[in-house]
């Protein structure tokens, strides 16, 4: 029983991850940054509006740029996570 909770449990986890690389648009996966962990899709994009906003407040940049930046996705398909 343990182990099928274990696994609903990690089917739901979804990550807010940061593109470090602000001048490619579409990196790999694998070279976004983990910002955090939610367990619905969305809560993570409610974290990541909040994030970009932040980000708007601290930079002044453009909101399509700082939106950029940021993304929601899968546990899963996160190479390592």
């Amino acid at each position: 029983m343990t182990r099928h909770l274990g696994a609903l449990l990690f089917a739901g986890a979804w990550l807010l991850l940061e593109n470090p690389k602000h001048d490619d648009p579409h990196p790999p996966l694998t070279e976004w940054k983990e910002v955090r962990s939610y367990d619905t899709a969305f809560l993570c994009e409610q974290g990541r509006r909040e994030q970009v906003l932040d980000r708007l407040k601290e930079e002044g940049a453009p909101r399509g740029i700082v939106d950029g930046r940021y993304r929601c996705e899968r546990a899963e398909r996160v190479p390592g996570k």
